[in-house]
């Protein structure tokens, strides 16, 4: 130590000596030092702090992978940890408990709906609005859920309700859709627009779609039954709107449906919106067809076609490898069959095909069918399937005679249908069925021997092509022989050894069938029958049984991260302990037993430390089993091989247990890991997977683990899916081990305590369970009571094993009927296992069909016999009797567990008896103003039997009413019209029925015997009113200028016939004549009465020949003797006819009495058959009935007589009685007999010859009209006769109320011909506010002569005028020129309407404006919507070529998505092909055409349909076209349209007619994209020329981004430069932020915004940018929006350098030497300019530090301000004098410095080496000055400085020797 100290101070003495030694050396001068030069042995240092260095960026830390188990959901990308160490916040999240308000945002839900193969059937999406549920938005689902049997039937039901008559019930489809909350269903507040994509659903035409939702049964909301609400579609809507004259602009405030179609027809996207959980659905209205389809086709015999073809090869294979030589074809609507053979010779020649559809409901093959369905049935009992339901047709050759031969050796035959075929009764069921050809051969007596299974059958080579869903397309098959073949469909049962398909295998321990029974009891009081079926319950002993349970325990069973649930974790592992311990006491009930359960969890081989593996524990271990169920975590992925693994290891050691062995696989996650072998050795195995992607193969190795496996494939394997997510792995796991012939099944866990408990139940004891009863009742049995949902009502009991009974609500079971098979299906307790000993009964009430009634009557016997114990406590109907069978099918059904095979059971078969049943059937007989018509008679004849016949004439209240009808159809007659009526010479059919309730009811239909009579009335009509049809009127339209669309109309109306009151027809008239002795008597002449009658004929004939007469003479007496002659009827059109009546009057002589009663009784035979709807009856007579004035009795019975039959012909004729030289009266009684004189009693009323013709016979007066006349002299007689005959056919002309013509709405009165119509008297013209002009003519300008005439006063009608179009209407062809009120209005009641004749109308012209935009480079557009706005400048122009019409102006279709879509992928679409885009004038409604828009890119420049940023400047950037065509209907179109049914197409003077090609309307406009983009200009100015090129650094940032770099050069001698290249040019929309790189040498003096600048711009002074915002002018606003194209384009930045030091500092060292360096040197730096000052010390190195303080102790912050400043010195160091000298200073922004000047000159400073900072030296002088160096006192300086330090060492080692000597004392 000692020494150590020695040598130390020694060194340091050395050290001060070498100091001294070089002391005198000079120091180097400042003005030598440049900026290359450095000083050696300097410690260089910054003197402030470096501004603007960057931070080192942090490393990147992303981590891709993720901790636990994604369990098949999609894996979310995890953000980058934070670096370790830091404490991070955690991430913000909403909280809902803690009050924070929630909102739900717009959300669209979606969910795919499956087939049970996995298959998606249908896509249901929902978008949901913003704010429709209270609930944050990860908190709404929805549910798709599929809906209950007997709801679904229900819902078809209500759909069959809707279609009507002639159609039938198409495709449909319907799902519940249910939204929830957090799991729980809530209902949206808002409309929620419901998606279904369903894949191949056709629809034809979406005007017979229906869509729908249903409304369950609420009496407290008002719906007392349940119903489906309509939801219109949105066309329909539109159209209702428009057609009401309503505005379509908030057609959104309606709740619409739409539906897209793809182009194959089928439904792309079908969207309602809704308001509320529950089933929407869709349905189509079909025809039904008019042949049977749904039954095998129609029953008559199809075309038989006949082909040749060579022979090629013999029948081998299947059918379809039989190459044909000859075929024959047959084809009906529905099917086409082809018999074809490989050999000459096997067809017979000159044979032909027929076949026979066997159809059920056709009476040519009623029963063969049921025959082959007794046979199909027959053969299935001995099968394993039942028939659910068949096709037959009788097939055969027939010769030329018509009988039928055989194949000489094999044919085959193939069966194609023209449409998928499925029998009706099939069509409901939901189950997988088979489908077969069964052959039914006949033996040589035709009776059938034997069934065939063809498909079955290999020698048949028979072949069925279906559909998925059951319904056959083709089938073929080879046979030899002929007779009925058919399709079956076959419903499967599965036999008890069926161990497929997951079934439980069975054991002893199977319970058998369940004891059940069918009985019936008739009810005396209803006439109808209660049927009861029963089944009772049982359990079976409980079989012992190993309970594995296999748990996953992967990550998300438990939750995220953040302790919370999401879409991968499910945190399902505490549902899972508590659900286990009530599974446990399940399988381990009590001590006695013989169960054991085990569990063992997985996840992934990283975590398998961690699982539990229990023993396999008894009664006694279930505590601790629990506890360890309850200690079990959650981590890891999910490998089912593993676990699978485990599984077979935990069962080893319970081989040996008799007990079942049961797996329970639970899982809430798909598969993410497997076990691989490496390739290479020692080929150790290890895990891989790689999550969801690979779950496919992760699954194959655990099914190939099980069945690997020493003792797991022989346990049975429930594989539990716990998420919807992983159900279809967990399936498929279960089905690819079932294809093994391993044991296992899928099962639901969702609900997962349910679930298991279910399984458990299953497996520890069998009883009866998923019990199903059904009854099909026969063709003779139909139920008896309905209730309002159209379903059978039925009582459900149970009665327990000690006898108490208890009816079960309709909660407890499920009720299913099919009213097509009459199949009643009745679910008990929904699937849950039956009571032991409870019996369980269904009872509902029927009754016999017409058909049993009408084969009893036709047969006279029952066809059946009840099965024994059949009959009811107390009945005695059924056991052993004669009956019909209720039922052609009853059974029931059920399982001994849940995943036992279904069995089946037959009930025994009940029979009921029949009773007569009969209707009254009424109807109304009413006039044209519906009132009542009485007196009217009718007859009804039975079709099958016409000698049943029925008479019934109408009551005064109209009412016709028919007692007693039975079942059966009839045909209806008018015998005899009312009185003043003309009888209707229709028929009707009426139709007795037995209805679904039994009851039987009769209806009246038109002749065709389908469509229903309105309202059950029958209609007659007066005489006046049948005179209306032959009034003749005609109206035509001729062009008279087309160019300027002028039209001549011309309208007409005449009469024709006779009879101005009555009738213009043909009349039938027959005169009865009296021809008595005392026409000679008393100065009467029969010649007077004979040239009477023979000049009523003439005058008949001249004014209506096309009437017919015929004569009647009468005489002797009334009975026996009477003498009647009768000369028929002649028609007048022929003077032979004329000539042979007039013969037959002359030739009659007087004799005898008055028979007046047989003469008219004869005429009313003769006259009451006659076709002529007039008929008059002209009766003469001299004197009264009889007449016999010795005998009352006998005139009375005349009188009575004659007075009944004119009762009769006054009925449906007009009866006139002529009475000559009349005189006397007789005594009579009306009421007496006449056709007898007996008992008539006596005779007080006493009747005048003349009243008795007048007031009985003859027709009661009309108004100024009577029907009696008398005379007493010839000429009298001759003039009744005349006058008579002008009643009956004179030419008349009628003066109606009024003539009207309704001018279309697209036509309008020339102004000429309006002003002459306006001018004629009685003519009134008004146009109405519909747009139509109104016609009328009155009074004499309305009259209308007959055609007939040659009377100047009673011509024709006719009126002429023009009309022209309407300037605003488009034009068109076949437009009517006249509405469908334009008529004559004779009367009140009584109108013939004018025909509406069409013309073709010119067209206008269209025209479209050209649009253009400019936007601004990186502006979004969107093309789609440009359409819209070319489309708004579509003009109409009218014929001027300059008036605008908006009148049908369309608008542009509002694009589906799909269409959208189109429109993005090709550039173009084409809208309105499909006419949807109609032209409907306003006030009428049909088109005449249609528009048709194509929107496109332009060839050039083109664009981009798709919503897109514009990323190119210029003019015409982007150009897109609008083509708008009006393309007119054809006349063949416009005929073909409903709206115009009675319309006449246009004359070949109508006008010219528009071919809808050349002549249709175009219009053509281009919107054209210009766009703008901004420049920026950057100037750089120097304060001073430099003698070198200058280049400066500049950086722009767009919106926050380095967006450029841009270097700018000022030439060297120069002191300014603009930067010119093309990066700051064509500049997008956005803010752009200039700054300069710093410099080297240079600073920023100043900067400014350019002049030029026309954008939006500010500058940041303290950071020297300067920032412009493109596509904003000055004030901010946008550019586009304010259409100011100038500005907002440029941007000038300006910024002004000068030169400094930017690295500089101030170093103290001493003027004797440069190179030494002096410390604790103080500054000042004082403000020339302000008060600021700045101090400074320099350190150990020299350098000058900064302070804020005098004294020092308070660092600078930052730079030295900007100023001109004072630096002095303060404080010398230690041995140095203050310098005098003064700096003047200048700094320039950021500390930089200009210069440094001391008296005026520059200070230079210099750059030390390895270093950047220029130092500028600060010297000060010692405070003593040495010798000169070489001067002569230096020796003596440097001894004596030798020498103090010699002794300054002595001394200090004396002191460390005396301090050592301190210490050791």
């Amino acid at each position: 130590m000692k020494m150590l100290k020695r040598w130390l101070a020694f060194f340091v003495v050395v050290v001060l000596l070498i100091g001294v030694a070089f002391n005198g050396r000079s120091p180097i001068a400042a003005s030598q030092i440049d900026e290359g030069n450095t000083t050696e042995g300097a410690a260089a240092g910054p003197a402030m702090e470096q501004q603007g260095s960057e931070e080192p960026e942090a490393a990147d830390n992303s981590n891709s992978e993720s901790n636990g188990d994604m369990n098949g959901a999609t894996v979310q990308e995890i953000e980058p940890d934070t670096q370790a160490g830091e404490s991070q916040p955690a991430a913000s999240t909403e909280n809902i408990d803690n009050g924070t308000a929630v909102y739900q945002d717009a959300l669209e839900l979606k969910q795919e709906v499956k087939d049970e193969n996995g298959k998606v059937i249908c896509t249901v999406t929902a978008n949901v609005q913003d704010g429709t549920f209270e609930a944050d938005t990860s908190e709404v689902s929805m549910e798709v859920a599929a809906v209950e049997p007997n709801i679904s039937e229900e819902v078809k039901a209500l759909m069959e309700t809707t279609i009507d008559e002639g159609q039938m019930l198409g495709k449909y489809f319907f799902y519940h859709i249910i939204f929830k909350i957090n799991g729980v269903p809530t209902e949206p507040g808002r409309e929620v627009k419901i998606t279904f994509e369903p894949k191949d659903y056709q629809i034809a035409d979406v005007k017979k779609a229906r869509t729908f939702y249903y409304n369950e049964a609420n009496s407290i909301a008002g719906n007392q039954q349940a119903e489906i609400i309509e939801i219109t579609q949105k066309a329909d809507k539109i159209a209702e709107l428009q057609n009401a004259g309503q505005s379509t602009e908030h057609i959104d405030d309606y709740d619409l449906a739409e539906i897209a179609l793809r182009d194959d027809g089928s439904a792309d996207k079908i969207q309602m919106e809704g308001r509320r959980s529950t089933i929407y659905g869709c349905y189509l209205k079909e025809p039904k067809p008019e042949d049977g389809t749904m039954n095998g086709g129609a029953s008559t015999e199809g075309e038989t076609k006949e082909e040749e073809t060579e022979g090629k090869s013999d029948i081998s294979g299947t059918a379809a490898s039989i190459e044909e030589s000859r075929t024959l074809q047959y084809e009906d609507a529905n099917v086409s069959v082809t018999v074809s053979a490989n050999k000459e010779g096997i067809i017979p020649a000159d044979s032909k095909l027929k076949v026979i559809p066997v159809l059920p409901d056709d009476k040519k093959t009623k029963d063969q069918y049921k025959e082959v369905e007794d046979k199909l049935k027959d053969k299935a009992k001995n099968e394993n399937y039942s028939i659910a339901g068949f096709l037959a047709y009788d097939i055969s050759f027939v010769d030329e005679d018509g009988k039928e031969v055989e194949p000489d050796g094999n044919v085959k035959v193939t069966m194609e249908y023209k449409k998928d075929v499925i029998p009706k009764e099939v069509e409901v069921t939901e189950k997988g069925l088979g489908v077969t050809v069964m052959h039914l051969e006949e033996n040589e007596k035709g009776q059938v021997k034997k069934v065939v299974d063809m498909v079955a059958d290999d020698g048949s080579k028979a072949s069925v092509e279906t559909t998925d869903n059951g319904k056959v397309k083709k089938a073929e098959f080879v046979t030899d022989s002929f007779s009925t073949f058919t399709l079956a469909w076959q419903e499967y049962e599965p036999l008890l050894t069926d161990y497929a398909n997951g079934s439980v295998r069975t054991s002893d321990n199977s319970l058998g069938a369940p004891e059940h029974n069918k009985r019936i009891k008739y009810n005396e009081k209803d006439k109808d029958y209660t049927l009861t079926l029963d089944v009772t319950g049982k359990r079976g002993k409980k079989a012992g049984v190993d309970v594995l349970l296999v748990i996953d325990k992967s990550g998300s069973m438990g939750l995220n991260d953040n302790g919370r649930t999401d879409s991968n974790y499910f945190n399902l592992m505490p549902t899972l302990k508590k659900t286990v311990p009530t599974l446990v006491d399940t399988i381990l009930p009590d001590s006695d037993s013989v169960n054991r359960v085990a569990a063992i969890s997985f996840s992934s081989d990283d975590y398998t430390g961690n699982d539990i593996s229990t023993d396999w524990v008894d009664y006694n271990g279930k505590s601790g089993f629990n506890r360890k169920i309850e200690g079990l975590g959650t981590k890891g992925g999910t490998n089912w091989q593993l676990a699978m693994r485990n599984a077979d290891k935990k069962l080893k050691p319970r081989a040996e247990s008799q007990n079942k062995k049961v797996v329970v696989f639970l899982s809430d996650g798909e598969p993410t890991y497997r076990y691989e072998k490496r390739s290479y050795y020692p080929y150790e195995e290890y895990e891989t997977g790689g999550g969801q992607s690979y779950s496919s193969a992760n699954l194959t190795n655990a099914v190939d683990e099980v069945a690997g496996s020493d003792y797991l494939k022989d346990a049975e394997i429930y594989s539990v899916y716990l998420t919807s997510q992983t159900s279809t792995r967990m399936t498929e796991f279960a089905n690819k081990l079932t294809a093994k012939n391993i044991n296992a099944h899928a099962k639901d866990g969702t609900n997962m305590a349910s679930a298991l408990q279910e399984i458990i139940n299953q497996i520890v004891a069998p009883a009866y369970q998923n019990v199903v009863i059904e009854d099909t009742l026969s063709e003779y049995v139909q139920f008896h009571d309905f209730d309002q949902e159209r379903k059978p009502v039925i009582t459900v009991k149970k009665t327990t094993a000690d006898g108490g009974t208890t009816t079960l609500s309709q909660s407890d079971y499920t009720l299913n009927y099919n009213s097509l098979t009459k199949k009643i299906s009745v679910s008990l307790l929904h699937g849950e296992a039956l009571e032991e000993g409870a019996t369980y009964s269904i009872s509902f009430d029927v009754e016999p069909t017409d058909a049993a009634t009408n084969y009893f009557i036709e047969h006279g016997e029952y066809p059946h016999i009840g099965d024994e114990g059949t009959d009811a406590d107390g009945n005695y109907t059924s056991s052993g009797k004669e009956g019909f069978y209720s039922n052609s099918t009853a059974t029931v059904k059920y399982k001994e567990n849940k995943e036992s095979l279904q069995q089946t059971a037959a009930y025994a078969m009940p029979v009921v008896q029949v009773e007569k049943a009969f209707c009254d059937f009424s109807f109304d007989k009413v006039n044209s103003k519906d009132n009542p018509v009485a007196g009217a008679k009718f007859l009804l004849k039975n079709d099958k039997d016409p000698s049943i016949t029925y008479v019934a004439v109408s009551e005064s209240d109209g009412k016709v009413t028919f007692k007693n009808l039975r079942v059966g159809e009839y045909t209806l007659t008018e015998t005899a019209a009312a009185k003043g009526y003309v009888r209707e010479t229709a028929e009707w059919k009426v139709k007795v029925e037995r209805g679904k309730d039994g009851s039987i009811a009769a209806a009246l239909y038109q002749s065709d015997g389908t469509t229903l009579t309105e309202g059950q009335k029958i209609v007659n009509y007066t005489e006046k009113e049948e005179a209306v049809k032959n009034l003749e009127s005609d109206k035509t339209a001729s062009v008279v200028n087309e160019a300027d669309r002028v039209f001549q109309i011309e309208l007409s109306a005449s009469t024709k016939g006779r009879d101005e009151g009555i009738a213009a027809q043909a009349a039938s008239i027959v005169l009865v004549l009296d021809a008595s002795a005392s026409m000679q008597e008393n100065g009467k002449k029969l010649k007077d009465i004979q040239d009477a009658a023979k000049a009523f004929v003439n005058t008949t004939k001249e004014k209506s020949p096309i009437s017919e007469i015929a004569v009647i003479w009468y005489q002797g007496s009334e009975g026996s003797s009477s003498t009647i002659t009768d000369s028929g009827f002649y028609t007048l059109d022929t003077s032979d006819n004329v000539d042979a009546i007039n013969r037959f009057i002359s030739n009659k002589n007087a004799s005898g009495g008055t028979p007046m009663g047989d003469a008219l009784e004869e005429a009313n035979s003769i006259l009451s058959g006659r076709p002529n709807s007039s008929k008059y009856a002209l009766l003469f007579t001299d004197g009264m009935p009889g007449y016999n004035s010795s005998n009352n009795s006998f005139n009375c019975m005349v009188a009575n007589h004659a007075n009944n039959e004119a009762k009769e012909i006054k009925e449906y004729a007009k009866l006139y009685t002529i009475g000559y030289k009349l005189s006397g009266s007789f005594k009579w009684e009306e009421g007496h007999s006449q056709d007898s004189t007996n008992n008539h009693g006596s005779h007080k009323t006493e009747t005048k010859a003349a009243d008795f013709l007048k007031n009985y016979l003859a027709s009661s007066p009309e108004g100024d009209r009577t029907y009696a006349y008398t005379t007493d002299n010839t000429d009298g007689l001759t003039k009744i006769f005349e006058d008579i005959a002008g009643q009956i056919g004179d030419l008349y002309k009628i003066n109606p109320e009024k003539i009207v013509d309704v001018i279309d709405a697209r036509f309008e009165l020339t102004e000429e011909s309006k002003k002459k119509l306006e001018a004629m008297d009685g003519v009134t013209v008004e146009v109405n506010q519909d747009g139509m002009t109104t016609i009328t003519w009155t009074k004499d300008a309305a009259v209308i002569g007959n055609a007939e005439s040659t009377d100047p006063d009673n011509q024709p009608w006719s009126a002429s005028f023009q009309v022209k179009a309407k300037d605003d209407f488009i034009g068109g062809n076949m437009v009517p020129t006249n509405g469908a009120a334009s008529g004559i209005y004779i009367s009140e009641d009584s109108t013939k309407l004018f025909p509406q004749p069409s013309v073709n109308v010119r067209l206008l012209s269209l025209d479209m404006e050209d649009k253009e935009i400019t936007v601004y480079k990186g502006d979004s557009i969107k093309p789609e919507g440009f359409a819209d706005e070319l489309a708004d400048t579509l003009k109409i122009l009218e014929l001027d070529q300059k008036t605008v019409t908006d009148t049908g102006k369309p608008s542009y279709p509002e694009l589906t998505e799909s269409q959208k879509a189109e429109l993005q992928e090709k550039g173009t679409i084409t809208l309105g092909e499909d006419q949807s885009v109609k032209y409907v004038y306003p006030n009428t409604d049909e088109a005449v055409g249609y528009f048709v828009h194509t929107y496109k890119l332009s060839e050039n420049p083109g664009g981009n349909m798709a919503e897109h940023v514009v990323d190119t400047a210029g003019d015409r950037v982007e150009v897109y076209e609008l083509n708008v065509q009006f393309i007119p209907y054809a006349t063949s179109e416009r005929e073909a349209m409903p709206e115009l049914e009675g319309v006449l197409p246009p004359t070949q003077t109508g006008g010219t007619e528009l071919n809808p090609d050349p002549d249709r309307l175009i219009a053509q406009g281009e919107y054209v994209v210009n766009v703008i983009a901004g420049e920026l200009q950057i100037t750089k100015k120097l304060t001073e020329t430099s003698d070198k090129d200058q280049t400066f650094i500049f950086t722009i940032k767009k919106d926050g981004l380095i967006y450029k770099t841009v270097t700018l050069t000022v030439p060297a001698n120069a002191t300014q430069a603009t930067y010119t290249g093309e990066d700051l040019s064509d500049l997008a929309r956005g803010e752009y932020l200039v700054t300069e790189t710093l410099s080297d040498g240079y600073a920023v003096k100043e900067f400014s915004i350019g002049e030029g600048t026309n954008c939006k711009s500010s500058r940041n002074e303290s950071e020297e940018t300067a920032t412009f915002t493109m596509g904003l002018n000055k004030a901010g606003k946008d550019v586009i929006a304010e259409a100011d194209y100038e500005s907002g384009i440029l941007g000038q930045a300006i910024y002004t350098n000068e030169k400094v030091i930017r690295d500089w500092n101030i170093k103290k060292v001493s003027s004797s030497d440069p190179k030494l360096v002096l410390a604790n040197a103080q500054f000042k730096l004082q403000s020339t300019t302000g008060s600021t000052a700045y101090y400074g010390k320099s350190d150990e190195n020299g350098i000058v530090k900064w302070y804020a303080n005098e004294d020092c102790t308070q660092a600078l912050a930052g730079k030295i301000a900007a100023d001109t400043y004072q630096l002095s010195e303060m404080k010398a160091p230690d041995g140095y004098a203050v310098s005098t000298d003064i700096w003047m200073v200048e700094v320039t922004k950021n500390g930089a410095l200009k210069t440094i000047t001391s008296d005026g000159k520059v200070i230079e400073g210099n750059r030390e080496e390895g270093t950047t900072t220029i130092f500028f030296q600060f010297e000060n002088d010692p405070v003593y000055a040495l010798p000169k160096a070489g001067g002569p006192g230096i020796f003596w300086y440097t001894a004596g400085g030798t020498l103090l330090m010699i002794l300054a060492g002595m001394l200090a080692l004396y002191k460390n020797k005396k301090n050592e000597a301190v210490l050791r004392n």
